[in-house]
């Protein structure tokens, strides 16, 4: 059996699945969207960081974070 935690309501056919389902089974109605590219690059967007879908759904301030790791690291990497 299945826990009722791991489930979610399809919003349109009201049939339960699971929460990593791309889309319902029954009626086919796509679930747990991903940010558009507007909604990615828009605001305080970091550009191609943002298109990591792991990234881009992270907090602003841990998103400003691992950026700054990364540039520490390419730049170790092309200049030391």
């Amino acid at each position: 059996m299945t826990d009722t935690s791991e489930l979610q309501t399809c919003p349109k056919c009201k049939q339960e699945v699971s929460r990593q389902a791309n889309q319902c089974l029954e009626c086919g109605e796509p679930l747990n969207p991903r940010k558009t590219y507007k909604e990615a690059y828009g605001g305080m967007g970091l550009g191609l960081f943002d298109m990591i879908p792991v990234v881009r759904d992270l907090p602003y301030a841990m998103r400003y974070v691992l950026m700054a790791i990364s540039f520490i690291f390419l730049f170790a990497f092309l200049f030391l």
